[in-house]
């Protein structure tokens, strides 16, 4: 499903299919922009957060987020406009795909619980896929907009022609 979503709607989807599944209670993306070097946020659940760094950027930027895990001291749950609804805590897990890592998915469940090992494992897994469905998302949107650039091309071309044998004749 997430594959033949638009690559600016498949984080929503993913997070809105996974954070219930998960029985978490909010979950956010983070999606690294290489070309313009910034970060696109998409958030499910109730946490209010507000945007700017973190932990959990710091250490994907560094180069430290190789596997999930435990961010107990989150600056943006304790930042939050409004109620988080009991947050405290999340899991960072690394999203990448063939091309490598550019994002971040956070997931929380209410209080400060720590996941386990085991769950920490399952949720890079997850990161993985989600990875992979982004990236075939973007491929797909890259394909259709090669398609229409073709088919543009190709009319222009076509009216080349046309014009070139009117004037010749």
């Amino acid at each position: 499903r997430l594959d033949r979503a638009e690559p600016s709607e498949a984080p929503a989807e993913a997070l809105a299919a996974v954070v219930p599944e998960l029985g978490l209670q909010a979950g956010w993306i983070f999606l690294s922009d290489t070309v313009r070097g910034e970060a696109r946020r998409q958030r499910h659940g109730a946490a209010a957060l507000r945007c700017g760094g973190c932990e959990c950027q710091g250490r994907y930027r560094g180069g430290e987020l190789e596997v999930g895990v435990n961010m107990v001291t989150c600056s943006r749950l304790a930042a939050a406009d409004g109620p988080t609804d009991g947050l405290e805590a999340h899991a960072s897990v690394p999203v990448r795909g063939a091309r490598g890592t550019f994002g971040i998915l956070n997931l929380a469940a209410p209080g400060d619980r720590r996941f386990a090992a085991d769950e920490l494992a399952f949720l890079d897994v997850v990161g993985r896929q989600l990875g992979a469905a982004l990236e075939r998302a973007r491929l797909a949107a890259e394909r259709t907009e090669a398609a229409r650039f073709g088919a543009a091309l190709e009319e222009r071309q076509r009216l080349a022609r046309e014009m070139h044998d009117a004037l010749s004749q």
